[in-house]
C-alpha cells in the first residue's frame, strides 16, 4: 500500500472547479487570465514536452495549479507497467508540480494493439487482486498516489462478483489511490444498463473520493455516450449535488472534448459546479453548526 499520507495529494484541492485545458483555449486562458481554480491537463498530447503548445502550457503553470489526466495507463492490462510511459508522466509531473495523477480503472491495449478506447473489465476477486499489485508498483514508481476513473460501460460481464463501486473502494482502501468519480459516467451507466447511481455513491467510502469529472453525454440508437460533446445535462447535474452532499468540497472538472464552444461556456458549466460546492457546503456547516 502508498503510504506516504496519500490523502493529503487532494488537500489543496478541497472546495475547488476547474476546466479540463484544451489546446483550442490556451491562448485565450493567457490573454484574460480568468480565474479558474486549476486546469486538468490531458497529459498523453504533452509527453515530448517541445514544441509551441508546451511552452504556452508551461506558461498557464506558472499562473494556475495543474493537474495530469492521462488515458494511456492501462491498468488492466495482463502485463508489467508500462515504465516508459509512467516515466514520461512523472516527469511531466514533475516539472508541472503537478500534485494530482489520474487515470481510468479499464485497459487501453494489449500486446502491443491499442484500441483508442477505455474498455471495461470483469470486476472480480481475481482482477482486484491483479491490479492491486500493479497499482503499488505503479504508485512506487512514481513516488505520489494515483487516482482512477470510474469510465462509462457499453458492455457487462457475465463473470461480474463485484459491483463497481465495491471494486474501487476495496482498491482505493488497499493501495492508497484515489477515486476519480466521473458523474457523467454514473448517469450514462444506469441510463445503458440500469445500475443505480444513488446506491452507487452512498457505497462509496467518503475518504476514497478525491475529485470529480463532469461532462455532457449524447444519445445514439437509444444509448447515451460518454461524448464530452455538450453542456451538462440538468438530471447529471442534480446527481452532481446529491455526490457534494456525500463528498462535501469535492474538487470537480468540467470536461469537454468534442464540438468544443468558446471558453466561456466551459467557465460558466464550472462557476455552476462551484456554486453547488460552496452551497452545499455552507448547508453542511450550518447543520452541524
Amino acid at each position: 500500500m502508498y503510504s506516504n499520507h496519500s490523502i493529503d495529494q487532494a488537500a489543496p484541492y478541497s472546495g475547488c472547479s476547474g476546466i479540463g485545458l484544451r489546446l483550442e483555449h490556451i491562448d485565450d486562458i493567457l490573454k484574460e487570465q480568468p480565474t479558474v481554480d486549476y486546469f486538468e491537463v490531458l497529459a498523453d498530447n504533452y509527453m515530448k514536452q517541445s514544441g509551441v503548445q508546451f511552452k504556452q502550457l508551461l506558461k498557464i503553470a506558472e499562473f494556475y495549479p495543474v493537474s495530469l489526466h492521462s488515458v494511456g495507463l492501462s491498468i488492466a492490462t495482463s502485463s508489467e507497467p508500462d515504465y516508459q510511459y509512467l516515466r514520461q508522466i512523472k516527469d511531466l509531473a514533475h516539472c508541472l508540480n503537478s500534485k494530482l495523477i489520474s487515470d481510468h480503472l479499464c485497459w487501453t491495449h494489449a500486446n502491443q494493439f491499442f484500441t483508442h478506447e477505455l474498455i471495461p473489465f470483469p470486476y472480480t476477486e481475481e482482477t482486484l487482486s491483479f491490479i492491486i499489485e500493479k497499482t503499488n508498483r505503479v504508485q512506487e514508481y512514481l513516488n505520489q498516489p494515483i487516482m482512477y476513473e470510474n469510465v462509462s460501460r457499453y458492455v457487462t460481464y457475465r463473470q461480474n462478483t463485484l459491483s463497481e463501486a465495491e471494486f474501487l473502494n476495496e482498491l482505493s482502501t488497499a493501495t492508497g489511490c484515489g477515486i476519480l468519480l466521473d458523474i457523467n459516467n454514473l448517469y450514462v451507466n444506469w441510463y445503458n444498463h440500469g445500475d443505480d447511481p444513488d446506491k452507487y455513491l452512498h457505497s462509496m467510502n467518503t475518504k476514497n473520493v478525491w475529485q470529480m469529472h463532469l461532462g455532457g453525454f449524447s444519445k445514439q440508437e437509444g444509448y447515451l455516450l460518454d461524448s464530452h460533446s455538450d453542456k451538462v445535462y440538468q438530471d447529471v447535474w442534480q446527481l452532481y449535488e446529491k455526490a457534494q452532499n456525500l463528498f462535501i468540497n469535492t474538487p470537480t472538472v468540467i470536461e469537454w472534448d468534442n464540438d468544443l464552444p468558446d471558453f466561456s461556456l466551459l467557465y460558466e458549466e464550472m462557476c455552476k459546479a462551484k456554486t453547488i460546492i460552496k452551497c452545499v457546503a455552507e448547508r453542511s456547516m450550518n447543520h452541524y453548526a
